[in-house]
């Protein structure tokens, strides 16, 4: 498991790969763009995707890896605080990926939903 490590490390720095449309959202919400235009809508719905797809896809399979580590024996080779590193911190960053995922996922179904409500988006402001 120890050898593991810098992968496992690197696998959840992928979950970064959501972060410019986090931080695009906040400089367009400083800048006092509407919610109803395209390039908060477009980035909104970029970054939930990316959200899923960096976060959520990827925390299966950092668990699989662990759970063959368990398995084999292989993390009773690390210290006590190695092994909460790999299983505690992990967890609970995913719970909170998984509640920030279903915010963002209201918000979405929400624009969408009313996109095609509105006569499909032509409600939109540029």
């Amino acid at each position: 498991a120890g050898e593991l490590a810098p992968y496992l490390s690197a696998l959840r720095m992928l979950s970064e790969a959501s972060t410019p449309f986090v931080n695009q959202r906040w400089f367009l919400d400083a800048c006092k763009y509407s919610r109803r235009s395209s390039i908060y809508i477009t980035n909104g719905l970029l970054m939930t995707l990316s959200f899923f797809l960096s976060r959520l896809c990827l925390s299966p399979v950092q668990y699989h890896i662990v759970y063959h580590c368990w398995d084999d024996g292989s993390l009773n080779e690390i210290t006590l605080t190695e092994r909460f590193l790999v299983l505690i911190l992990p967890f609970i960053a995913d719970i909170l990926n998984v509640y920030w995922f279903y915010k963002m996922l209201r918000g979405a179904i929400k624009i969408l939903y009313n996109m095609f409500k509105d006569n499909s988006g032509k409600k939109l402001k540029d």
